[in-house]
Formats: C-alpha cells, structure tokens, sequence
C-alpha cells in the first residue's frame, strides 16, 4: 500500500487501524513523512473508540477518524471534504510555484535594469566631471552650482542602485550585517543633503 500510494498518489487514502505487521499508526506515520505522500489526507478507520486512540491517530497525523460500523453518508461527506481539502492544498502548490517563477522573473528584470544603467550613470558622471574642469574661466557661478546640483542627483541615483541590490541581497539572505558605531548627526545630514538644496534650506540641525 505504501509502495502503491507512492507510485500513484491518490486524493485520499481510508486506513484501517488494526492491521498485522504495520498497524494503521505506523503507516499514517510513513506517509506523512515521505514528501510524495504527506499531502494527501489521510482517513483511519477503526472500531477502537477511545478518546486516547483518536489522539494516536492525529498524533500519527491522521486527517480525520471514523468509527466502525461506518455510515455510508457519513464517510462520503468526510471523503468528499477531504478531496476538496485535497485540492486546494494542490492549488496552494501551483500558485507556489507560480510565484516562485515570477519571483525569479523580477530578480533577471532588476539586474537586467541594473546593468543597463549603470553604464549611463557612469558616463553622464564623467561628463560632468568634465564640464566643471573648465573651472570658474569656462563657466559662470551659476552654471558650477547647477553642475554641482546635478553631480548630487547622479550620486542619489547612483545609490539608489546599490540599495535595490542590497535588498535583492538581503531578500537572498546573502548580505553581510556589520555591526559598528555611527554618529547620527553624519547619517541625518546626508538623508538631509539628498532632499535637494531647496528643501535641505529648510532643515536646520542641532550641533549634537
């Protein structure tokens, strides 16, 4: 039986509690513990009728117990719970897997995007490395402030980058936790400096 529910999973198994060798117990328990066999609800059948013996069947991690004489409308209603139980345990496993494929999907799309942008960041960063080399004879004072506004906004973005793999990394379970002591003025004032010039004018700091 064992090897038959193995080969052939059913959608629901009625097991006998007194049997010779392996008693109803210690198969419940068998198929429970075999991943090919530990999802489909398992109904032990037995005249036995102590309370402790049906605690020995959910113990055994039995679905349900019914008693002998059994009523015939009584197990086609338990049966039929049962399948439908069944079902949607194998509905759950498909969305599972589902998830589990469009997960993978993001993480291929997050690092596709990733790579693409950091060759334009990058490029778009010497740029302007250039342009402020032309110092104070090339351009105006504005135009300096502007750049240096601008080399501002690549670096945010530039780490917005690092934070989304970070979190990829951290969701992995692949990222590194070092412990160490920060001042929290240092960490507010450049949370401060990434609102932008505007918006950071109006924040004002306490020295300690």
């Amino acid at each position: 039986a064992l090897a038959a529910a193995a080969a052939a999973p059913p959608d629901v198994i009625l097991l006998d509690v007194m049997m010779p060798r392996l008693d109803g117990y210690e198969v419940c328990r068998q198929l429970k513990a075999a991943p090919a066999t530990a999802p489909i609800p398992v109904l032990l059948v037995s005249s036995l009728t102590s309370r402790e013996e049906r605690l020995q069947g959910i113990r055994a991690g039995a679905n349900d117990f019914l008693i002998k004489p059994v009523d015939a409308a009584d197990l086609v209603l338990r049966v039929r719970n049962a399948v439908a139980g069944k079902r949607l345990h194998d509905q759950l496993g498909q969305q599972v897997l589902r998830l589990q494929e469009l997960e993978a999907l993001r993480d291929s799309l997050v690092h596709m995007i990733i790579h693409d942008l950091r060759s334009p960041i990058g490029a778009l960063s010497l740029f302007l490395q250039l342009l402020e080399s032309d110092g104070p004879d090339g351009l105006t004072r504005e135009q300096l402030s502007g750049l240096a506004e601008c080399r501002l906004l690549v670096a945010q973005i530039t780490e917005m980058i690092s934070t989304v793999l970070d979190v990829h990394r951290l969701e992995a379970g692949q990222m590194p936790v070092l412990r160490g002591e920060h001042r929290l003025g240092d960490i507010v004032e450049q949370a401060v400096r990434t609102l932008g010039p505007r918006a950071a004018a109006r924040v004002r700091l306490a020295p300690q």
